[in-house]
């Protein structure tokens, strides 16, 4: 049975039903399409673990999605999500989830859910703030944040003890919390193009930057 199948680039605008008859799929690429819909056999497809479905124009999955519990990797970069769907905050196996270059303007607390995470991409889009939950992705070794409209970061940010590399430029940021000195494993803080006054001095303490 097929368990690899590519349809970039091309001018599709739904998902075929014929998906549900591909149980063994496992890569399911369908980026750089005009999708507005992707249908519900997509359920069917229990052993997928890679998904990409960047560039097209999706709002919204189907909850039957979460049919997909080995799902690893989720690029749902490039579409015109206004919020984060719920159904993907079921996707508890996911590592890599791409949502950069959306219209989000709140990400839900139920991105708490997802503690496997490991990359996590929100850049580009019209957030204010985090959600407190944030701080339960503990596997969390990148996080970008860039080119929002983010004013503050929630105290739980300190908890994520693997992250390595934090981006936040480009947001509204007049404060860097002095307890981002806890990140103890980062190696990489971006906060260029804030509203930054000055930097904690606790900052000279991570000896990993």
């Amino acid at each position: 049975s097929v368990v690899h199948l590519r349809a970039s680039n091309n001018r599709l605008v739904e998902l075929p039903p014929g998906i549900g008859s591909m149980p063994g799929l496992r890569e399911l690429l369908l980026d750089n399409n005009a999708l507005l819909y992707v249908h519900p056999a997509i359920g069917n497809c229990g052993e997928l673990l890679h998904v990409n479905l960047s560039h097209n124009r999706l709002t919204t999955l189907h909850a039957s999605i979460s049919n997909c519990r080995l799902l690893s990797r989720l690029n749902l970069s490039d579409n015109l999500f206004a919020s984060m769907p719920p159904v993907v905050c079921t996707l508890t196996a996911l590592t890599d989830l791409r949502f950069e270059r959306n219209e989000l303007t709140v990400l839900t607390p139920l991105v708490g859910n997802l503690v496997e995470l490991r990359v996590f991409n929100i850049s580009e889009n019209k957030l204010t703030s985090l959600p407190r939950t944030i701080g339960n992705l503990s596997a969390l070794v990148e996080l970008h944040c860039n080119d929002n409209e983010i004013n503050s970061i929630p105290p739980s940010m300190k908890d994520l003890f693997s992250l390595q590399r934090l981006t936040l430029g480009k947001n509204k940021l007049r404060v860097l919390p002095p307890d981002t000195a806890e990140l103890t494993a980062l190696k990489r803080l971006t906060v260029s193009h804030n509203e930054l006054a000055s930097l904690p001095p606790e900052i000279g303490n991570m000896s990993s930057l």
